[in-house]
């Protein structure tokens, strides 16, 4: 895959973002169309984005614990995110899985989850939450969990 076609499949196959650390009202939804999203410099480029208010402050990242061990998958989009982020500040928690590889089911909810299970849903989406608990990264397949990480 070379990297038009990693853009264009990524870009697609994107779900829902909430990004609480963007300041442009508390409670609004905005898709890939709407105006006064040029200040986020995204890629992958979501399909859409709920802003909730609230803030996170940024330092490392680590994995909140579940029942099941990390996969070579999420392992993966740990050191990716430990690479992007500060060292110093308060340690960031982190959830990753997908509906392929396993997650805990409580980390979504019931809209995000039938959106990462309907049919229609490319296998490259995920589900992207940060709000003042951390990050939660959830992809439909394994590439869908990398995906979401590389638009943290």
């Amino acid at each position: 895959m070379n990297r038009r076609e990693f853009l264009l499949t990524s870009t697609a196959g994107l779900g829902l973002v909430t990004a609480s650390c963007v300041k442009i009202g508390k409670g609004a939804v905005l898709s890939n169309g709407s105006a006064g999203l040029g200040h986020l410099k995204l890629l992958p480029y979501p399909q859409q984005i709920r802003l909730t208010g609230g803030s996170l402050s940024l330092g490392q990242p680590r994995r909140v614990r579940n029942q099941k061990q990390p996969t070579a998958t999420e392992r993966i989009a740990l050191v990716s995110l430990r690479r992007s982020f500060p060292r110093g500040g308060p340690p960031i928690g982190v959830r990753l899985g997908s509906i392929e590889e396993g997650h805990d089911p409580s980390w979504l909810d019931p809209g995000e989850k039938q959106f990462l299970l309907s049919e229609k849903t490319n296998s490259e989406a995920s589900v992207l939450r940060i709000d003042s608990r951390g990050i939660t990264v959830v992809g439909k397949g394994k590439y869908g969990l990398l995906y979401g990480v590389q638009t943290v």
